[in-house]
């Protein structure tokens, strides 16, 4: 007889898991999730913050580990499932425990791969503190490890049991707050706009989601469910639906490792690229174009080439591990039509190289 909780692990990722309130949950009388829970979190969300401190000591097994796409390297894993194992057997944990993320995506990838192995799959709770997180890496059930350097190289389908997107986690200074919008969450929220339609109307209509960390938080809710309109129409890649969800990865993924960029400001770059790239096929029109332009320009951020290209042996490499190759000479590339409208294409890798040349990107 199939448990109730192996149903949850099995299933597809679902908007019904996703929790938006204002505070973390607190520990009651009534309930032992922080008993039956092994928190893995990232540790530097301790410095300067006793309440959040206060909240993680309340979970009895509880690891702290160093953000960072380091933290996803294969080779050091070993080390940390260890002392995951040591930590979940001595607390007495079972099959019907959870493992809790606290952190943002790299920590996210992190715990979810490592839920979905665990006695071959434990309960998962996702708790993003970035935006980028928020809005896109906590959703979908997609989990990844990095191999040799290469991002996402491993990973399996797990959705998480349930994402908890608490807004004192995401409400930070104002430096805090730039970095975070500029570099990271708008380059995902302007990809999933672009896709869905409905939500470019809403952001082009309104402010510059830049001036204030309120008005992205009111964003969240509707670009989490622009995601899930593509989610659960091909929740395991299987279709080819979900691949649209790539706009602006491809090349961004290319810039990401050249450049040591942000993860959401090459997406934001690999959206200019696909945009000039539509544009120039003729498959984006110049008044569409911009629009779209305008409306990023209006939230700084339209990224342009740097002064130093990628030279076209390195870009020819990176472009060669992409996940989205097919053989050994071509991957999908999605290009945009107009906003609402994205579709994939078959693309040579010497005709990639090309655009990068004419764009400047590389040399």
């Amino acid at each position: 007889m199939t448990k109730k909780s192996d149903k949850v692990r099995r299933g597809s990722p679902s908007i019904k898991s996703i929790h938006i309130c204002s505070r973390l949950p607190a520990s009651t009388s009534r309930s032992d999730f922080h008993r039956r829970s092994l928190l893995i979190y990232d540790r530097r969300l301790t410095e300067g913050r006793p309440k959040l401190r206060a909240w993680i000591q309340l979970f009895p097994l509880r690891y702290g580990v160093d953000a960072g796409e380091q933290l996803k390297d294969l080779a050091r894993y070993p080390l940390h499932i260890q002392k995951i194992l040591s930590k979940w057997n001595r607390g007495g944990l079972d099959r019907n425990s959870h493992l809790v993320a606290l952190g943002g995506g790299s920590v996210g990838d992190f715990v979810a791969f490592t839920a979905s192995i665990l006695m071959r799959g434990v309960a998962l709770t996702l708790i993003p503190t970035t935006w980028l997180a928020a809005l896109d890496s906590s959703h979908g059930g997609k989990t990844a490890l990095n191999v040799g350097g290469m991002k996402n190289q491993l990973g399996t389908f797990y959705p998480a049991s349930k994402v908890i997107i608490a807004k004192e986690l995401l409400i930070r200074s104002a430096t805090k707050l730039q970095f975070d919008h500029s570099q990271d969450a708008l380059g995902e929220l302007f990809k999933i706009s672009l896709i869905d339609g409905d939500l470019f109307e809403h952001i082009a209509r309104g402010p510059s989601l830049r001036s204030s960390d309120e008005l992205l938080w009111l964003t969240l809710k509707r670009a989490i469910e622009a995601k899930y309109r593509i989610v659960d129409q091909d929740p395991f890649e299987l279709r080819g639906v979900r691949q649209i969800l790539n706009l602006g990865h491809t090349f961004g993924h290319v810039i990401e490792a050249h450049y040591g960029w942000q993860h959401g400001r090459s997406v934001g770059a690999g959206l200019v690229f696909a945009l000039k790239w539509s544009l120039h096929r003729k498959i984006l029109k110049n008044p569409d174009f911009n629009r779209i332009e305008t409306m990023m320009r209006q939230h700084e951020f339209w990224i342009e080439p740097p002064q130093r290209p990628i030279p076209q042996g390195k870009a020819l490499k990176l472009i060669t591990v992409d996940k989205k190759k097919i053989g050994s000479r071509r991957l999908r590339f999605v290009f945009l039509k107009k906003p609402g409208a994205a579709f994939i294409k078959e693309i040579p890798f010497d005709e990639m190289i090309r655009e990068g040349v004419r764009q400047r990107w590389i040399r």
